[in-house]
């Protein structure tokens, strides 16, 4: 789900965005913070924070990986203290309340493999396409350990799911010009 396309303006500023995560174009990325913008829920707040934070400077930060990641798996918009945001990924923007986003997780993608074992060559259980599944011990590792909503249990390859509280990052319009206002994961 996109609702990115809805507004020009944004999409065109989240495009630019994409082609500054894969070149590292470090300005790029510092001209479009807001000046608060918050990178962790532990006071890290502010663009001299976001720099420290992820390691900006380094070629290796992970904030390339991150960035990129989150602005290909769409998102939303919403209105969040009187202020209209864009939202992303859309596992974040648009998690329904009713599920525990620590408990929860979503497929990203259609007939993805639920295997028995940990292993490419372990048989497939099923296939779910963007299902919300249970994680009984999180997301950590290169396969999740998962149960379907029929109850099955089996392992997902790590890239084919997300938690809504991985990391997400939001976007606000500010006198003309789109703005980072957060970059944070967790609750």
């Amino acid at each position: 789900m996109d609702e990115g396309p809805q507004d020009r303006s944004f999409n065109l500023f989240r495009a630019r965005l994409r082609r500054a995560a894969k070149r590292h174009d470090t300005r790029f990325v510092l001209r479009s913070l807001h000046p608060r913008v918050v990178s962790s829920f532990g006071g890290d707040v502010g663009v001299k924070d976001f720099q420290r934070f992820w390691n900006i400077d380094r070629p290796d930060s992970r904030l390339w990986r991150t960035l990129a990641t989150i602005l290909s798996l769409g998102g939303s918009f919403r209105t969040y203290d009187g202020h209209r945001q864009f939202c992303a990924p859309y596992v974040y923007s648009r998690w329904p309340d009713e599920w525990d986003a620590f408990q929860y997780a979503a497929i990203l993608g259609r007939n993805i493999n639920v295997r028995t074992r940990p292993s490419l060559a372990s048989p497939v259980v099923t296939r779910l396409s963007y299902d919300l599944v249970r994680i009984p011990r999180g997301i950590r590792g290169v396969w999740v350990p998962v149960i379907t909503p029929s109850g099955r249990r089996g392992y997902v390859y790590s890239r084919f799911i997300r938690s809504p509280i991985d990391y997400r990052a939001c976007f606000e319009k500010l006198r003309g010009k789109w703005l980072m206002t957060a970059l944070v994961a967790g609750d």
